[in-house]
C-alpha cells in the first residue's frame, strides 16, 4: 500500500462519470509521504465509487481538511486513489499550510477598489458599477484581466450599448419563436433590453469578458451569457443555467 497524507484545497469535491460508473473528484495543495518533508502543488485526485459513496464523500470531504490516502497509482498527472483510508486527519505541518492559505488576499485598485482572491475558483472578486447600478466585478488574475478591465470600463457607454443591441440581435427572435408564456404578446427590442437585468462581469486572463444577465423572466429564470474581447469584438449570447 503507498499511503499519502493530504491536504484539500479550496474547492468542494465533485464528481465525473455516470450510470453507476462515477469518480469522486478533489484536488491537493500540499501533501507528504509519512515521514517525508510536505510537497506543494495542485495534485487531482481521483477515487472510483458508486453513487451513494459519491454523495457521501462530497459532503463529507471540506475544503483544508486532512485526509489519509490509499493511492493505487499516479498516471497522467492524476493520483489514482485506491480508498480514502481518514478524513479529518491531524497533521501540524499540514495545519499550518491551511492556515497560510485561508489567510486573505486583497489587491487594491484605483478605478475598482479592493479585490478579494476567492481561492476556490482563482479569481479576484469586487464590485463594480456599469450603468450607474452595482455589479460583480470578477477577474481571474490582478494581471492582465485588470487591465481588459479598464479598458472595457473606460468605453463603458459604448461596450453597453453593443452588447445590448447584440444581445437583442441574438435573443429576441428566439423569445418570440419559442419562449412565449400562454397569451403573452411579442415582446419588442425596447421591452426586451428593460428586462435585461445585468449582474455580473468576469474577465478571463486572455482578455475575454462575459457578461452576466438575469433575464427578468422572459426565458423563464435562465441565465443569459453574452461574450467577446476588447479587440475580437462580441462572439455569442446564449442561454446558460
Amino acid at each position: 500500500m503507498s499511503r499519502l497524507i493530504g491536504l484539500i484545497d479550496a474547492s468542494d469535491a465533485g464528481g465525473v462519470g455516470g450510470d453507476g460508473n462515477w469518480k469522486l473528484v478533489f484536488h491537493l495543495a500540499a501533501w507528504r509521504v509519512p515521514g517525508e518533508a510536505v510537497e506543494r502543488g495542485e495534485r487531482r485526485c481521483e477515487l472510483p465509487v458508486s453513487d451513494s459513496a459519491l454523495t457521501r464523500w462530497m459532503v463529507r470531504l471540506r475544503p483544508y481538511q486532512v485526509v489519509s490516502l490509499d493511492v493505487a497509482k499516479v498516471a497522467r498527472g492524476c493520483t489514482v486513489v485506491r480508498k480514502i483510508l481518514r478524513a479529518g486527519v491531524k497533521d501540524a505541518e499540514l495545519e499550518r499550510v491551511a492556515s497560510e492559505l485561508r489567510a486573505p488576499v486583497k489587491v487594491k485598485t484605483k478605478r475598482f477598489g479592493t479585490l478579494a482572491l476567492d481561492r476556490r475558483y482563482g479569481w479576484y472578486e469586487g464590485n463594480a458599477r456599469w450603468s450607474g447600478k452595482k455589479i460583480k466585478l470578477t477577474l481571474s488574475t490582478h494581471g492582465d484581466a485588470l487591465a481588459t478591465a479598464e479598458k472595457l470600463f473606460s468605453a463603458e457607454k459604448r461596450w453597453a450599448k453593443q452588447v445590448g443591441e447584440f444581445t437583442v440581435g441574438k435573443l429576441l427572435e428566439l423569445k418570440n419563436d419559442v419562449w412565449l408564456g400562454e397569451g403573452e404578446k411579442d415582446v419588442t427590442k425596447q421591452q426586451f433590453l428593460s428586462r435585461l437585468m445585468l449582474e455580473s462581469i468576469a474577465i478571463d486572463e486572455g482578455g475575454r469578458f462575459t457578461f452576466w444577465f438575469g433575464d427578468g423572466d422572459l426565458f423563464w429564470g435562465h441565465a443569459i451569457e453574452v461574450y467577446g474581447s476588447i479587440t475580437g469584438g462580441l462572439k455569442d449570447a446564449t442561454l446558460a443555467g
